[in-house]
């Protein structure tokens, strides 16, 4: 434990180090919260009914962390509430590029402590279905041409061991899937509970619009086997991941059923094991205040410096 105590700590710090822009907010996706004695409050809220909820989250999380410091500290910051950001802006945001400028928080799925969905999983893993299934939003791509999931999804329409769907078409014209998958009903779902895709033995994870958020922590925390697409994309945790060790990663969809049909069970053994632990030392709620709270100890102590 002092070990992930120690990454965790670390982890705040080099985050603390990139740069952090004042005056950002803009009454839309951006907010601004001031921090005074430990006490956060709304200084620039958003006007945007879409991200009030995001808001009223972040505020709460960022008051539970910033009680969990023996000091006080007096900062204002900037979080963007959109799922990531591909510019260098300076701000807080839930998820981004490997090499984002941006200072990655918990996201706001970790914030809300994954809406309580990090159960007990009572299916072992010999007793899981022997296949692997994906359900998500068409997210990501808005070329449906160019979309990992539709492509994946498209890949093994008629596969009896990989069952991939769509439950959500979304930010790309209908008719444009259409024109590029014309079986695309072949496809579709209605939604699939967790408890439900947690009867299959492995469960794939491939980026929307960014990272899968709560995706990765429910399926770290049961028996199944998350295989998850080679991304840049990245939560603040995402370091602390290993492959072949906490999940299996593909880089080509058609290495899938390879995966599957090859992978020793003593080596699944052990991946859920040890993804299991993860769960337990980065992403329960109090590891994600954790590092929010240091996370803002090193700024504030950064801003006092710049100051001074």
């Amino acid at each position: 434990m002092n070990n992930v105590y120690e990454n965790i700590c670390k982890k705040a710090l080099n985050e603390s180090k990139k740069y952090i822009a004042n005056n950002l907010a803009n009454e839309d996706d951006i907010i601004e919260i001031t921090i005074i004695n430990n006490i956060a409050t709304l200084t620039k809220k958003t006007y945007n009914p879409i991200f009030e909820h995001r808001q009223t989250t972040v505020l709460q999380f960022i008051n539970e962390s910033c009680k969990l410091l023996d000091e006080y500290i007096n900062i204002t910051i900037n979080i963007g509430l959109h799922d990531t950001y591909n510019s260098n802006l300076g701000i807080m945001i839930f998820a981004g590029e490997e090499n984002t400028e941006n200072i990655i928080i918990p996201d706001y799925y970790a914030m809300n402590n994954y809406n309580n969905i990090l159960q007990k999983d009572n299916i072992c893993f010999e007793n899981k279905k022997n296949k692997a299934i994906f359900i998500g939003a068409s997210t990501g791509n808005c070329n449906p041409k160019y979309n990992e999931r539709l492509n994946l999804c498209n890949k093994y329409s008629n596969n009896t061991n990989i069952n991939c769907y769509i439950n959500n078409f979304c930010q790309i014209d209908i008719n444009l899937i259409k024109n590029e998958y014309s079986n695309y009903r072949s496809f579709s779902s209605n939604h699939i509970s967790i408890a439900a895709q947690l009867e299959y033995k492995y469960i794939i994870s491939i980026d929307g619009n960014t990272t899968t958020w709560d995706r990765i922590p429910w399926v770290f925390n049961s028996n199944s086997i998350c295989l998850k697409k080679k991304s840049n994309q990245i939560c603040w945790y995402y370091e602390f991941m290993l492959k072949d060790e906490h999940y299996i990663e593909f880089e080509d969809d058609s290495l899938i059923e390879t995966i599957i049909n090859t992978i020793p069970i003593n080596e699944c053994q052990k991946i859920i094991k040890n993804a299991n632990q993860f769960v337990n030392d980065y992403l329960i709620h109090s590891s994600h205040k954790l590092y929010m709270s240091k996370l803002l100890y090193y700024l504030s102590i950064k801003n006092m410096q710049t100051n001074d």
